[in-house]
């Protein structure tokens, strides 16, 4: 058995991707109809952007150029195409994906495996910072969303905004909830806030290619810093409070306690955004005529009769944006066929 996941792995990838994949292949349309299917291009890099301010990101979104070629094109501080400087831009790509949430080592790692991207921590550092110093709306974003969402916990009653004027989100506790209003109007909910002290602290570790020692920084609870200062960490400042929330715990489906952070918090935002988008899009698209029998993710799947509809005015169904989204790039691909594929 071993023997035949190894081969699969190396024919095509991830079995459990493979299973997946199969699995798709087996939706198919009705006897003589057809399946109208389209997502959105990029729609949380374009969203935490628009949310955030950055213009220039918005502004690469709006021209049809590359996201992934214009990251890259920052780290490296030079012009990156797709056809000359494919790894390069390969990159760009994991530096999009992976810290827009205020990922730093540990994120673009992680993200970098499924790519079969491998880069030495040292320099991971220096591509996650020059990413960040290129866009400091987005990393402003982090702190104004964690800072608004603490003033709102401090002052029961009293709201806090994070981001520019018109697509702002406003935090506020009522009763056992901190509620986000999002630009929608649709509101996010954490139960049970309260504040918790933290701290950083940091630590060197040799780095094993040769170059300068890598500095590991991480929050902890104040009340932990004890075991961790018998670790060899060092403390990096004095207790500052951090957000605690309740929720449901995807594994024990139990109430558990945790903490979040500026980086989550906008993560939770755009994705609500993003899902208000999907949401309006369902709307229109069943107006218009196209039933939904299903959505994915960012995607849309519509059945039709054979020679119904036009995949153009599907897909600028799926792209309209809304009154409250003023300004926002959005784009949508799709396609026509008999059988769902990804």
């Amino acid at each position: 058995m071993t023997a035949l996941v190894d081969t699969i792995d190396l024919l095509y990838g991830p079995p459990l991707d493979v299973i997946s994949n199969c699995l798709r292949g087996c939706i198919v349309a009705a006897p003589e109809h057809d399946l109208l299917v389209a997502d959105f291009s990029a729609i949380e890099a374009r969203g935490i952007a628009w949310l955030a301010g950055e213009e220039r990101v918005l502004d690469v979104f709006r021209t049809g150029a590359d996201i992934y070629c214009h990251a890259a094109s920052d780290v490296y501080g030079r012009p990156i195409s797709k056809k000359k400087d494919p790894d390069e831009r390969q990159i760009g790509k994991v530096v999009v994906l992976a810290c827009g949430y205020q990922g730093s080592v540990g994120a673009f790692q992680a993200m970098a495996r499924g790519y079969g991207v491998k880069v030495p921590d040292a320099k991971v550092k220096e591509i996650v910072s020059a990413w960040r110093a290129a866009n400091p709306a987005i990393v402003s974003y982090w702190y104004e969303a964690e800072e608004a969402a603490i003033s709102a916990v401090t002052n029961k009653g009293q709201v806090f905004t994070a981001g520019p004027p018109g697509r702002e989100v406003k935090y506020l506790v009522r009763g056992s909830f901190l509620f986000c209003r999002l630009p929608s109007g649709r509101a996010l909910s954490y139960p049970y806030p309260k504040l918790v002290p933290y701290i950083w602290i940091r630590r060197a570790t040799e780095d094993p290619a040769g170059g300068e020692p890598l500095v590991e920084q991480r929050r902890v609870p104040d009340r932990d810093l004890g075991r961790w200062l018998s670790r060899g960490w060092k403390q990096n400042g004095e207790p500052q409070p951090a957000l605690h929330y309740k929720y449901v715990d995807g594994l024990t489906k139990a109430w558990t306690e945790g903490p979040t952070y500026g980086g989550s918090l906008v993560e939770n935002i755009t994705q609500a955004v993003c899902r208000d988008l999907l949401a309006g899009a369902i709307v229109r698209l069943e107006a218009g005529g196209y039933p939904i029998i299903m959505h994915v993710h960012d995607e849309v799947v519509s059945e039709v009769p054979e020679g119904y509809g036009d995949l153009a005015e599907f897909d600028a169904l799926v792209a309209e944006a809304p009154a409250w989204a003023a300004g926002f790039p959005i784009t949508a691909e799709g396609w026509r066929g008999k059988r769902y594929r990804k």
